[in-house]
């Protein structure tokens, strides 16, 4: 996988009025650390980035104008209190050459054969999983296509898409993600439980009949 070029420019003066006004400009300011190199204050387009995350893009090649680009992961998002409007983004710089750990969303694709025919239903006891691999091979999410599932097929951890150079954290690969169990039947009321019924009702009315039956003799 490529990186994704994300184009800044240097961030000279800092401040709360200044970020306000590059704000309303449509830039975010952003800061570019790690690797025991300084501190880079940086400004980056709104709708670029905006697009960028849309898209579920973690690892940039951040080209600062008059430097070479450094692959960077997206660190934090800072929003407003809405969720509406970027605030501030961290970028924490990486080498390509080393493995990072990172959580990734298990997209599941398509309805199971064995729920549309009806004789089933879906069960997805894994959302996300943590995975260790090379910042080229961070997938965006991990899709799996579940049309051809039946009654008792199983998804497993080990089944994911991974990269060849991803190692699973804090699961067992033989760990179920998803399955299609059978429909749990519909429980009947028996003779016995509908006669039981006829005969309370039946004890019922006599009860009624004899408070009738006393009050009349009073």
């Amino acid at each position: 996988m490529e990186l994704v070029t994300l184009h800044a420019k240097k961030r000279t003066l800092t401040g709360t009025s200044h970020s306000r006004r590059m704000r309303a400009d449509g830039e975010i300011p952003a800061v570019l650390y790690g690797r025991r190199q300084e501190v880079q204050h940086i400004q980056i387009d709104r709708d670029d980035f905006l697009n960028r995350i849309r898209t579920r893009s973690r690892v940039f090649a951040i080209d600062i104008e008059g430097g070479e680009a450094e692959a960077a992961m997206l660190q934090e998002v800072q929003w407003d209190h809405l969720g509406e409007r970027v605030y501030h983004v961290d970028f924490n710089r990486i080498s390509l050459d080393e493995k990072l750990e990172i959580e990734i969303a298990i997209s599941l694709v398509g309805l199971p054969k064995g729920v549309v025919i009806g004789a089933g239903d879906l069960v997805q006891s894994i959302r996300r999983v943590r995975i260790k691999c090379l910042p080229t091979d961070i997938p965006d999410t991990l899709e799996v296509k579940i049309g051809s599932l039946n009654v008792g097929d199983v998804i497993r951890v080990k089944d994911l898409p991974f990269a060849a150079s991803a190692e699973v954290i804090g699961v067992n690969i033989e760990d179920p993600v998803a399955a299609v169990v059978e429909k749990a039947a519909e429980v009947e009321p028996t003779e016995e439980g509908e006669e039981g019924a006829e005969g309370e009702g039946a004890e019922g009315a006599e009860g009624a009949e004899g408070g009738d039956d006393s009050g009349g003799e009073s």
